[in-house]
């Protein structure tokens, strides 16, 4: 790794002196160590010790474990470096009841690029940053970013004093001579700037977020996982990912995503911290420590079904997000947009997903919804269309939604967390029987908690039954658009343009 990193401070000076030799025995040393893992498993070991040191996986995938149950893995000081186009780091695919601990996950080759401001043009709407040698580099290996998105500080960067949701496209950052970037100053930001009590000041620190999809511990189809002491120093992704229609009910105990201690790191994750999506139960965080991502902090929920047709008395023609799958014999919770008040429940007799139409599912609910509310809804994979029956004659229309509670994290526990400095929101549940207790939430940009589904994503269900006790905020809401420390509506608008209505969360508490 050259010079100008050590002398950045991005990494600390025994790391950035890292030659290639050095980074070729990493490399080496991680493709045993993932031959011995799975050797010790297939001779029935229960538990397995990673020598203490350095593996370096590049490439888009990194360590893959596949239907592994009733092991051990203690990572106590090893450290795994993974490269900016990983997309899957750590991947734990259809596993039950392992416990990974101890592990120390960091990244060569950041994934965002930090600098300084050094002037304003609000008449040409030009902001000019300058960037270390390092970033200058990374900004043009990554000629394939299609957009960056705006993080800004204070001049000694230990906190954020602006919020705005800015994500300027490529062609909108432009090399400016040297080692700058000229950042295009968006119309809505040019206006915000100028009510602004404090905007921003040549000096301040600024972050251009480079985000991917993936995660860096990426938990697939999996249940009763147990991760303990795990620490995050970077990730272009989520850091914690949770896949894959698994049973859940996965632990997370004393885990952390931070900037690297011993360098001048302003960010650690380009996306969120910790993502849960359409598990059966809810995960387990109990003492971690989450900060310093540029998307939420912790986000559970599942899917909502979009309705297109009504084929017959008790049979729908349905679009789904993602692939959600239904076991038969769920329950599905029928609402109204745009407000979602619930209209009833059904429970489904037969689910029959109509293979190759994942591109017509996403059109028609996009072309719906453009339609009749005006939502742009944002584009998400496998889309496909199903035919679902249901134990009961049903009166629905094109764009009613359906879902789910065995899919969305239901019963998730939140405990004793120090969740801290998120460009978005703390904690955004989108589930059931769900509990929020003794955390410690601040600095948060948004909403501290926030209990609502997300239209535009079609995440849902609605919350319900979720309790909310003896919980300290500080700083929350601190953006223009944060509202409130804690948040409960429904509604289905884009934020800042969030519906109040009159329907209720139940039993909240």
């Amino acid at each position: 790794m050259s010079t100008d990193i050590a002398e950045c401070g991005e990494y600390p000076p025994e790391i950035a002196a890292w030659t290639s030799a050095d980074k070729e025995k990493q490399i080496e040393a991680g493709q045993r160590l993932e031959k011995q893992i799975q050797s010790a498993f297939s001779r029935g070991d229960s538990i397995f010790r990673i020598p203490a040191g350095n593996y370096r996986y590049p490439g888009v995938d990194g360590i893959r474990f596949e239907e592994i149950s009733d092991f051990s893995i203690d990572a106590t000081d090893a450290t795994f470096w993974f490269t900016p186009e990983v997309k899957h780091a750590i991947h734990f695919r259809n596993c039950r009841n392992v416990k990974l601990s101890g592990l120390t996950i960091d990244m060569d080759g950041l994934p965002f690029l930090q600098g300084t401001v050094r002037a304003i043009d609000h008449g040409k709407k030009l902001l000019v940053a300058e960037f270390e040698d390092y970033f200058i580099r990374r900004f043009h290996e990554e000629s394939g970013q299609k957009e960056f998105r705006v993080m800004l500080l204070t001049p000694d960067g230990s906190r954020e004093n602006d919020n705005l949701d800015f994500r300027p496209l490529r062609r909108e950052v432009v090399p400016d001579g040297g080692n700058r970037l000229a950042i295009s100053i968006h119309d809505d930001v040019a206006e915000h700037w100028s009510r602004q009590l404090r905007p921003p000041h040549p000096g301040d620190r600024i972050v251009l977020g480079m985000r991917h999809e993936g995660g860096m511990l990426l938990v697939d189809g999996c249940g009763d996982m147990s991760f303990e002491h795990i620490t995050v120093y970077a990730s272009p992704c989520f850091a914690f990912y949770e896949i894959g229609y698994g049973d859940g009910g996965n632990g997370y105990r004393n885990c952390r995503l931070a900037r690297r201690p011993g360098t001048g790191r302003l960010l650690a994750s380009a996306a969120d911290c910790f993502h849960s999506m359409n598990q059966r139960r809810g995960p387990l965080l109990e003492q971690c420590d989450f900060a310093w991502a540029m998307d939420d902090l912790v986000n559970i929920h599942g899917y909502f079904h979009v309705v297109l047709e009504r084929l017959s008395e008790n049979e729908v023609l349905i679009a789904t997000p993602f692939g959600t799958r239904l076991r038969t014999g769920s329950e599905l919770t029928f609402y109204a947009p745009p407000c979602g008040e619930e209209m009833f429940r059904a429970s489904a007799t037969e689910w029959t997903p109509l293979p190759g139409t994942e591109a017509e599912g996403l059109r028609r609910i996009k072309q719906l919804y453009s339609e009749r509310f005006a939502i742009a809804l944002n584009d998400f994979p496998d889309g496909y269309l199903c035919r679902v029956k249901l134990d009961r004659p049903v009166n629905l229309e094109p764009a009613d939604l359906a879902a789910s509670y065995d899919s969305c994290g239901a019963g998730a526990i939140l405990r004793g967390n120090h969740l801290h400095d998120g460009h978005v929101r703390g904690i955004l549940l989108k589930s059931s029987g769900c509990r929020i207790e003794h955390n410690r939430i601040e600095r948060i940009a948004l909403n501290g908690i926030v209990l609502k589904p997300e239209l535009f994503w079609l995440e849902g269900p609605m919350p319900k039954e979720i309790r909310i006790e003896h919980n300290e905020l500080n700083g929350c809401a601190f953006g223009y658009t944060g509202i409130a420390a804690i948040l409960v509506m429904s509604g289905c608008c884009p934020p800042p343009a969030d519906r109040f209505t009159a329907a209720v969360n139940g039993k909240t508490s």
